[in-house]
């Protein structure tokens, strides 16, 4: 094509209009770089359209790899609308096929791809100055095949357009060369679908699926129209797909008496391995697609390979195999490309996010407001392999919070999430769940929740239940994560126990206690939130909070569990909201210590033992003594002690005796209780004794043993009695109720 048909008529410079175009005249006339030179101006409708024609000096090295010659004849062709980038045409017919060219149509000039960005971005900085030096710095690179960095991803064998193919990321033609195709129109907008969600819809095409050999990337740089033009770009791959062709409408549709199949559009879907060079391996696969005009019969007819019967007495499909195969004019069989873009499996999700691919086996309890959403965030990054256990259904008030809209309402919890979740991803993230109550599984549904809850990698907890934490903790399951809300929504808790699950769920929900007594950020962090009612029954109800944290707060909870699985230690994190701040509390864990005592298990750490220890030291010579916090869990038999009050001032401490008052005991052990709504307690007396004499318990010690006891009875609850001396040894006396 010659310079009129493509830019139009010659110009003179003083009557350009584009801006961009005016300024980069001024920026070459008012230049003496020898290595730039104009040629010519030109404009095509009325300026709609103006060219700039010049001679381009390149920089080459000595010894180049590709053909770019030292001077290039450049057209540089602005549009008036400034839509799109200006464009960088070579005008050299001979200009090498190259990575990193714009797709053109058949004999229109190489095109150079300049950008990776958006034009939007590139024109906010855009200077006649940095537009030579890019076209030059893309010369200079490309002479010496430097362009395309070693760790970049290949460039596509052909180009692709703007229409969509929706294929599985790991679709192999090799495992089926013909498959159906569905269309979705929206608006102007078409897509097309190899699996489309609806597998009963009907569908409008037939494709003609082919893999070819291993080719070099990126050498194609036009855009075929017809599938003659589509022939010789594969034949410079040295594949010929006239052969795969014939094969394939010999083989999978002459073979099927299948009438409706034949009267369907054709679509050719390519699958091409790609290499970075002659002698590599394969790096990729890339998929092509073309939308003919024709359909499946009329392709075999033009192929030669069959046709038509207009003898109504022959009993077949209406189309016989021809004995004599000539394939006809193929340039008869235009071509639109088509768009191929795949589904989203589990490593691409990851790839988006940023993330490394996990796949491990989860449990996931409770699929409410929190753990929907916190599990969402998890699926969209490609992380796990999910079993979902959720007895509830759907009810309207939960599309106020829930992942899941208003149109799941009287459906199952884990079903619903199961179908979101694997139409999110195309790579069955939940391959089951279990529809019931952990606590309350029958007998046929009993087994299979044990296998599962034993042979998962990790159980996430997200019931905000006491009772199914402590049921975990209790039983030897998989490493447990259990994440939950305080009731105000002010706070999130995420308690992880170590991969040998030494410190499970049970212990760490008593250091979250210890926080909220110690801790003042979290001191009233407990208290009963607001509660709005939904039905009639007096279980009708739920707590209010915000849509704004449970989304704020399922982010924290899906990042920090990527941490805390990455890792081996057991953790408490406490996240606190205040105003727009959120503040990370990561508690203190320290070494555990268990006590079998007749059927009751006692357990305490070292902090416990540290603070009595201080406690001591600072009394000597003197013995002092105080009450015993903790909780009393009766299902599973275990006394967890967690923390102490110091002797009241009313106290008498002596060097060989101790006397435990009472003035404003009572209060504080009241205040500890609604703190921890209930579940922080008096549980017990410990007291020191001083050094030289043993942790062993005195007469006068027994006998406040069994006023405990008595007192202890009363409830059905152990009796327990801390004795500290010397080098932090301790003893403990434990009575089990009599009941």
């Amino acid at each position: 094509m010659d310079k009129d048909d493509l830019f139009g008529e010659l110009a003179s410079p003083d009557l350009l209009k584009v801006n961009k175009a005016k300024r980069l005249l001024q920026y070459i006339t008012s230049n003496t770089n020898l290595y730039l030179k104009l040629v010519e101006i030109r404009q095509r409708n009325n300026h709609e359209k103006e060219t700039i024609i010049i001679n381009l000096g390149v920089e080459r090295p000595q010894k180049f790899k590709i053909d770019i010659r030292s001077e290039e004849s450049i057209a540089l062709v602005f549009r008036a609308d400034d839509l799109f980038a200006p464009e960088v045409l070579m005008l050299r017919e001979d200009f090498p096929k190259t990575p990193h060219q714009n797709l053109q149509p058949e004999l229109y000039p190489k095109s150079l791809c300049l950008h990776a960005e958006s034009y939007d971005s590139i024109k906010l900085t855009w200077t006649p100055s940095n537009f030579l030096n890019q076209i030059q710095n893309w010369l200079r690179k490309t002479a010496n095949i430097d362009l395309h960095a070693a760790d970049q991803a290949l460039e596509p064998f052909i180009l692709p357009s703007f229409y969509n193919l929706i294929i599985p990321k790991r679709y192999d033609p090799a495992e089926q060369s013909i498959i159906n195709i569905y269309r979705h129109h929206e608006g102007n907008n078409i897509t097309l679908f190899m699996n489309p969600m609806d597998q009963v819809k009907k569908s409008d095409f037939v494709a003609l699926c082919i893999k070819i050999p291993p080719t070099i990337h990126g050498i194609i740089r036009y855009i075929p129209d017809n599938l003659s033009k589509l022939r010789c770009i594969f034949l410079e791959a040295d594949f010929d797909i006239n052969n795969e062709i014939t094969h394939i409408l010999k083989k999978k549709y002459l073979e099927k008496e299948n009438e409706a199949i034949l009267e369907k559009k054709v679509i050719f879907i390519f699958s091409v391995p790609l290499t970075r060079n002659i002698s590599s391996d394969v790096e990729e696969i890339d998929y092509y697609a073309y939308i003919t005009d024709k359909t499946l019969n009329t392709l075999g007819s033009i192929y030669g390979i069959f046709e038509k019967l207009s003898d109504s007495s022959i009993k077949s499909s209406g189309y016989i195999i021809r004995q004599k195969q000539e394939i006809g004019n193929l340039e008869n069989v235009k071509l639109l490309q088509v768009n191929i873009q795949f589904t989203l499996d589990a490593h691409s999700a990851a790839s988006c996010n940023n993330v490394q691919h996990f796949s491990e086996p989860i449990a996931a309890i409770g699929m409410g407001a929190l753990g929907s959403q916190i599990v969402n965030n998890l699926v969209r990054s490609g992380f796990g392999k999910w079993k979902l256990i959720d007895e509830d259904i759907i009810l309207p008030h939960n599309a106020a919070r829930h992942l899941l809209p208003n149109c799941f309402t009287g459906y199952s919890k884990v079903n619903s999430c199961k179908d979101f979740f694997n139409q999110t991803i195309d790579d069955d993230m939940v391959d089951d769940v279990l529809n019931l109550n952990i606590l309350k599984p029958n007998q046929a549904e009993k087994d299979n929740l044990m296998n599962v809850l034993k042979n998962q990698k990790y159980i996430f907890d997200f019931s905000a239940s006491i009772a199914v934490s402590r049921y975990l903790a209790s039983n030897d399951f998989a490493r447990s994560i259990s994440i939950y809300l305080t009731p105000d929504g002010k706070n999130l808790i995420l308690v992880a126990e170590d991969d040998k699950r030494n410190v499970r769920l049970d212990w760490l929900e008593m250091l979250h206690y210890r926080e909220v007594i110690n801790n003042h950020n979290i001191v009233d962090s407990l208290k009963t939130a607001t509660i709005h009612r939904y039905g009639n029954s007096c279980r009708d109800i739920s707590v209010q909070l915000s849509q704004d944290d449970f989304a704020m707060w399922s982010g924290f909870a899906s990042k920090r569990i990527r941490e805390l699985v990455s890792g081996t230690k057991a953790s408490l994190d406490i996240f606190l909201l205040n105003g727009y701040e959120v503040k990370y509390i990561m508690a203190n864990i320290s070494n555990i210590h268990k006590l079998k005592y007749s059927s009751w298990t006692i357990i305490f750490d070292d902090y416990l033992i540290d603070k009595i220890s201080d406690c001591r030291e600072k009394s000597l010579p003197n013995e002092t003594g105080g009450v015993l916090l903790g909780n009393f869990d009766s299902e599973y038999k275990i006394c967890y002690i967690i923390d102490i009050i110091p002797s009241p001032i009313d106290s008498e401490e002596l060097p060989l005796s101790f006397f435990r008052g009472f003035n404003g005991l009572y209060d504080k052990v009241k205040n500890i209780e609604e703190k921890t709504i209930g579940q922080v307690i008096y549980i017990g007396e410990w007291h020191s004794h001083p050094n030289g004499y043993s942790i062993y318990p005195s007469t006068a010690d027994l006998n406040t043993f069994e006023w405990l006891k008595t007192i202890m009875d009363r409830d059905s609850i152990p009796s327990i009695m801390m004795i500290i001396g010397e080098n932090k040894s301790i003893s403990i006396i434990g009575s089990e109720p009599i009941v």
